[in-house]
C-alpha cells in the first residue's frame, strides 16, 4: 500500500523510514521493530549507551534503548510533533492515530521524483483546510478521514498538541512558545 506523499511532509510518506542498528551481542539481529522512533531519540540513546551526559539544554527526544534491544516496544514518547517550515505545527501521532491541523503543504502531486541528482520543483499550495484524523493502524495511506467518527481521540491529540505548543510555539496558531529558542543558537 502506498504511503501518502513523501520528504519534507508530516504525511507517513515523508516520515517512515527504514533504520538499520547493529550492535554486536547487545541488539539481537533479524528484529524488525514496530514502535515509531525518531531522530530526536538517536542522540539521547547513544548517551545512555555510552553513558554519556546530555547537554543542559533541554532536548526533545528520548532514549529508545530499550526498544532496540528488545526489554520494551512501547514509546517513551506520549506524542510525536511534526513541525515544519518556521514552526508549523502540522501534525501529531499518538499511539497509532495521526491527527493534522489546517496547514499546506509542498507536494510533487503524483510526479516522480529527481533523477540522477537533478531536482525537481515541488507544488506548494496543497491543504489541509481542516483538522483530520487517521487510523494507521487501518489506513497507513492516511486516505480514510476519520475524525468525525473519533472527537474523543482528536479532543486528546489536540490537548497534547496545545501542550507542547505552549513549550514550543506554533506559527500557523500565533504563539511563540515559552521554551523555544532561536535555530541554531544555544541562548
Amino acid at each position: 500500500m502506498p504511503l501518502r506523499e513523501g520528504k519534507g511532509t508530516a504525511w507517513e510518506g515523508g516520515q517512515r523510514v527504514p533504520t538499520v542498528v547493529y550492535y554486536p551481542n547487545k541488539i539481537s539481529p533479524g528484529r524488525a521493530i514496530d514502535t515509531p522512533i525518531m531522530a530526536i531519540d538517536i542522540l539521547p540513546t547513544i548517551a545512555e549507551i555510552t553513558n554519556s551526559k546530555l547537554p543542559e539544554k533541554k532536548i526533545d527526544g528520548k532514549s529508545v534503548w530499550n526498544i532496540w534491544r528488545g526489554v520494551t516496544d512501547k514509546s517513551p514518547h506520549d506524542a510525536y510533533f511534526f513541525y515544519y517550515k518556521k514552526n508549523e505545527m502540522h501534525g501529531v501521532r499518538y499511539k497509532n492515530w495521526k491527527l493534522y491541523f489546517p496547514h499546506t503543504y509542498r507536494s510533487l502531486n503524483g510526479r516522480m521524483g529527481g533523477m540522477d541528482g537533478y531536482k525537481i520543483e515541488y507544488d506548494y499550495d496543497n491543504k489541509v483546510d481542516k483538522i483530520e484524523l487517521y487510523d494507521l493502524t487501518i489506513d497507513i495511506s492516511e486516505t480514510l478521514d476519520v475524525a468525525d467518527q473519533h472527537p474523543d481521540v482528536v479532543e486528546k491529540i489536540k490537548s497534547l498538541a496545545d501542550k507542547m505548543r505552549k513549550e514550543l510555539g506554533d506559527k500557523l496558531y500565533g504563539i511563540e512558545g515559552l521554551e523555544n529558542r532561536q535555530a541554531g543558537k544555544l541562548d
